[in-house]
């Protein structure tokens, strides 16, 4: 081999040995921190989840089981109309509880088990939907800049089929109580919050041993993708809470329910069934 060959193949080879380690290279979890929690421009369309799940959290004002679940598509703008079609679950050891509301331009529906109600613009406020717009976590009162630090790189990984990188981070206990209480709250004034009967938390630090948070930010744009955040109590008992919005960005597939009926038929089966209930006659 020639030295001009020679010299090539060692550069060669010494840019392979290199690749490798500029690939896989993570960027600084500080900085993923900072951007992914910098608030930005809300999510014109997405998938949004909004989680609670207690376990033996009766030092937090809660009950012995309680798992609270809101999610689903929304869109505030494209070739097709505005709307969301969210999903509001509620399992406490008592039973479970699931209602829909769908919002289609201008026309909104509460679906319960196979049925379709139409909703008026007021009994829609009531059960504490609206129009469809952009999502954040501002929108639902959560700033978790202001109750998490500490930011350190946990690996990469994938959500909805995204790749996302993980962060983990340092909840300060009493802000996120605080942050907690006030999002139960909100909830609780609306219909869907009383129907479900959702208990507010109480802000005892001091009964939480461990408090731990994860990340997950798009390796394309950061954006926050989703956040969870684990509460381990001295007694044993738990809390996890979950906030995310996934898919930013993506057209979301949201229609109107087949064969909807008007929502009279809903109010009037919803009277007999508390009037058996009240004579000890409602089926089991």
């Amino acid at each position: 081999m020639s030295h001009s060959r020679a010299i090539a193949a060692l550069a060669a080879s010494v840019a392979l040995a290199m690749l490798p380690a500029a690939c896989g290279s993570s960027p600084d979890a500080g900085a993923l921190f900072d951007e992914a929690l910098a608030g930005g421009s809300p999510a014109r369309s997405g998938r949004l989840l909004l989680s609670l799940d207690a376990k033996d959290a009766a030092p937090l004002g809660l009950p012995a089981k309680l798992l609270v679940q809101l999610g689903g598509p929304f869109r505030s703008r494209g070739e097709a109309p505005a709307g969301y079609d969210m999903k509001l679950r509620v399992a406490t050891q008592d039973g479970r509880l699931t209602l829909r509301v769908i919002r289609y331009g201008k026309s909104s529906w509460l679906v319960v088990g196979e049925n379709a109600y139409e909703l008026s613009p007021r009994a829609l406020k009531e059960l504490g939907g609206g129009r469809a717009g952009p999502l954040s976590a501002q929108s639902f009162g959560l700033d978790p800049a202001a109750w998490l630090s500490d930011p350190r790189p946990d690996g990469e990984g994938e959500l909805d089929g995204e790749k996302v990188y993980r962060v983990r981070a340092t909840p300060d206990v009493p802000g996120l109580l605080a942050a907690l209480d006030r999002l139960l709250g909100r909830a609780g004034e609306t219909g869907a919050g009383q129907i479900a009967g959702v208990p507010g938390v109480r802000r005892r630090a001091g009964s939480v041993s461990s408090a731990e948070a994860v990340l997950l930010v798009g390796q394309g744009d950061r954006r926050l993708r989703r956040l969870e955040v684990t509460l381990r109590l001295k007694d044993g008992g738990s809390l996890r809470f979950g906030y995310g919005i996934s898919q930013p960005g993506r057209q979301q597939i949201i229609g109107p329910p087949a064969n909807p009926r008007p929502f009279s038929e809903l109010t009037a089966a919803l009277q007999v069934l508390a009037q058996r209930r009240a004579e000890g006659t409602a089926p089991r």
